[in-house]
């Protein structure tokens, strides 16, 4: 995923250029300072609850503004850029749907002394020797 972020925040400067627009300010507003300020209070399950309800609500978000830049966006550059970029969103949101489902990681409750938050579980007796 932050391979993808990485990616495609170049390819969205390089949109921004070409469509010769004003790109958008870098720094997080209210709402999303609020939430990494949460992230930052938080620790063990209820760490990763907060992260993957974050997670879930912005790439919602992304992908409905995605979806309509890709339909109906007048600067053509940032159209494409969004057209190329929705299915990896799409992707991502389904990534956090997963993770967010009862099970998933957020959904799990918090381990026993010594046990495991995430990743299969462990065959005790094949790791031992």
């Amino acid at each position: 995923m932050i391979d993808d972020h990485t990616k495609a925040g170049r390819e969205f400067k390089t949109a921004v250029q070409a469509a010769n627009v004003p790109p958008p300010k870098e720094q997080p507003d209210a709402k999303q300072k609020a939430t990494l300020a949460k992230l930052q209070n938080a620790t063990g399950t209820a760490f990763d609850q907060s992260y993957v309800s974050a997670q879930l609500k912005a790439h919602k978000e992304a992908v409905a503004l995605f979806r309509n830049y890709a339909r109906v966006g007048k600067a053509t550059p940032l159209k494409t850029f969004a057209q190329k970029t929705l299915p990896t969103l799409e992707d991502h949101l389904a990534m956090a749907q997963e993770l967010a489902r009862p099970g998933g990681v957020a959904g799990k409750q918090p381990p026993k002394a010594g046990g495991r938050a995430i990743g299969p579980p462990v065959d005790r007796e094949r790791s031992q020797k």
